[in-house]
């Protein structure tokens, strides 16, 4: 029987996993109106992976062409490559504890692991976004 800590944590969790679960949508929601209705057609399980997933790859390419480059000006396609290094880490490290503090990051890990998600998967997908920021950081 699990003692009342240990319940106390579980709800935490749950509570947390769930505010990470309603960040992600809200990233689809605010960047794909037409990807974020068609998701709806899927079952909720579904819906819900997908979204986490999508979130994740979202702010990957935000850091390779998007919202960095107006936040960090001239050098931001060097620190582009250190943000999305931060981020893949960031996202191991979740897959293989179960938790985050990146709300995005944290509802990407619970897909992850509840489907099956490697990092064998996950790192060409990494690898891709590094070769994209360094290809734009020799534009420059």
């Amino acid at each position: 029987m699990p003692t009342p800590q240990e319940t106390l944590d579980k709800q935490s969790l749950a509570r947390y996993t769930q505010a990470a679960i309603v960040s992600s949508r809200e990233v689809i929601r605010s960047y794909s109106t037409s990807f974020g209705l068609a998701t709806n057609l899927l079952a909720k399980p579904i819906r819900t992976h997908v979204q986490n997933i999508y979130a994740l790859v979202r702010v990957a390419d935000e850091i390779v062409d998007g919202a960095a480059a107006g936040a960090l000006g001239p050098n931001s396609r060097i620190e582009a490559g250190s943000q999305l290094n931060n981020l893949e880490q960031e996202t191991y490290k979740a897959m293989n504890l179960g938790f985050s503090t990146n709300l995005v990051v944290h509802a990407f890990a619970v897909t992850a692991i509840q489907t099956g998600i490697t990092r064998k998967i996950v790192e060409p997908f990494f690898y891709k976004r590094h070769l994209m920021s360094m290809s734009m950081a020799q534009q420059k």
